[in-house]
């Protein structure tokens, strides 16, 4: 079985608190859309609001637009890599808006390959699909074991299913698609650069012939962590997901790594930050584990204040959110 994080394109899509991207497309936000007299077509849109020409992520989404010319670039470079011809069965089962649902199909489409839809997943030899996805596919025997190809999109993917293997899939094609479990590459017609705290900036740039105010380069907060080595850049986490106790900076994947680390990484846990005068935050850790209570790291910076067993998810990948409302209710 074959993992790729493969780097592909919206059409008119909508990312909610943060910035949705595309190579050498147009990036504007729902009220920049809505005053634009060439996009009338997005005039339902009303009412969001708009965000600084810096294009910070907000919490009114952002829209982003390209040509058919772009779309074609984006199908060849995927069948480049995936090989992809009439023999093959693609399983298109993500909605068309979604940033894979339409380049796969698209891409399928280019390559003469069977599109198929509905209860099709034992036929099918690629599919397209999201972490939560994959997460519930490990509950359904080894149907992954017998495909060649499975694409992701930009969602890490916890342990159990595989290591960390998602990218800057929002700002570059799949021109390269490398070995199974690699991290993505910088294209090299794209720029970028790290801030002191690692947030990741990167470049690019608006055309509008017929509004002159989108005529100028941008430099794009992401809100990504990063690290720049020998294998490129690894996307690390989010910059909403460090939070400072007694003074430093920590980030809450650093106290799951820890305690994956103590526990020889065959368990999974999400630690959701709670914020308390004394210490600044404090570390709740959910933790699903076949033997309790888990192991914990020896270094007390990195041990959690509370362990509580994960709730039953049936299948469904756990989300950080719905488990600090659960923290809330068991302890009101």
């Amino acid at each position: 079985m074959d993992w790729f994080v493969t780097p592909e394109y919206y059409l008119a899509i909508t990312q909610p608190k943060q910035t949705a991207l595309a190579n050498q497309e147009l990036i504007m936000t729902y009220q920049e859309v809505y005053d634009a007299e060439a996009y009338n077509f997005l005039r339902p849109l009303k009412g969001f609001k708009r965000s600084q020409d810096t294009c910070k992520h907000t919490s009114s989404g952002k829209v982003t637009y390209y040509d058919w010319c772009k779309q074609n670039l984006a199908a060849v470079s995927i069948n480049k890599r995936l090989k992809k011809n009439f023999n093959h069965r693609i399983g298109c089962w993500l909605p068309v808006q979604h940033i894979s649902g339409w380049s796969l199909f698209w891409s399928s489409f280019v390559a003469g390959s069977l599109i198929m839809f509905g209860n099709s997943l034992p036929y099918v030899d690629m599919c397209s699909l999201v972490p939560t996805q994959i997460f519930r596919l490990k509950y359904w025997g080894n149907w992954m074991k017998n495909r060649p190809f499975v694409l992701i999109g930009a969602g890490e993917i916890k342990d159990q299913i595989y290591r960390k293997s998602y990218g800057t899939t929002e700002t570059w094609a799949a021109q390269i698609i490398k070995e199974s479990g690699s991290r993505s590459q910088c294209m090299p017609y794209k720029s970028g650069k790290m801030l002191s705290n690692q947030e990741l900036l990167l470049r690019s740039w608006i055309k509008q012939q017929q509004n002159r105010r989108f005529q100028h380069a941008l430099w794009i907060k992401i809100g990504d962590l990063g690290v720049i080595n020998d294998e490129g850049l690894w996307i690390q986490s989010r910059l909403d997901l460090i939070y400072k106790r007694s003074g430093k900076s920590v980030g809450v994947w650093q106290i799951e790594e820890a305690i994956k680390k103590a526990n020889g990484e065959s368990i999974q846990v999400v630690v959701v930050a709670k914020h308390e005068e004394h210490k600044g935050v404090k570390w709740i850790a959910f933790v699903d584990s076949t033997k309790w209570p888990p192991k914990m790291p020896e270094q007390k910076y990195w041990q959690p204040d509370v362990v509580i067993p994960m709730p039953n998810s049936k299948g469904i990948k756990p989300v950080r959110k719905d488990l600090e409302k659960y923290f809330h209710e068991l302890f009101r």
